[in-house]
């Protein structure tokens, strides 16, 4: 067994914007360029038309869609449609203020890793960009 796995913790989260239960694994890295940060792998999982509100991340976060589509607006207002099989990168921080939105028809399922530097959460509710 790794030493990043002995490091890993599983655990159920539940996001602040839709209350959506989400299966996560927590690690630590351990190169010195990685040495604040936390590594959460999630499952998350929208159901047709719901939201994840609009927020930001303080870390990166790294997706890939699983199952369905999200429609991701963006903080310029711009909107992409990612499908199944997609991956996307959102950047750091309260300048990066975005919504995903699940497709019409079906739940959608994402695999995101999160990574935060040590003591942040993992996302942060903010207002929608004017």
């Amino acid at each position: 067994m790794t030493r990043l796995a002995r490091r890993a913790r599983r655990g159920v989260l539940t996001t602040p914007q839709t209350d959506t239960l989400v299966e996560a694994v927590t690690a630590h890295y351990p190169q010195p360029q990685y040495d604040n940060c936390t590594f959460v792998l999630c499952r998350l999982e929208l159901p047709p038309n719901s939201s994840t509100g609009w927020h930001y991340h303080p870390g990166t976060l790294i997706a890939i869609v699983e199952h369905g589509e999200l429609h991701h607006r963006g903080p310029g207002g711009e909107t992409r449609i990612y499908r199944a099989g997609d991956a996307f990168v959102e950047p750091s921080g309260p300048g990066y203020v975005h919504c995903g939105t699940a497709g019409p028809d079906l739940p959608t399922r994402l695999l995101a890793l999160y990574i935060t530097p040590k003591g942040h959460a993992l996302t942060i509710p903010a207002s929608a960009p004017e």
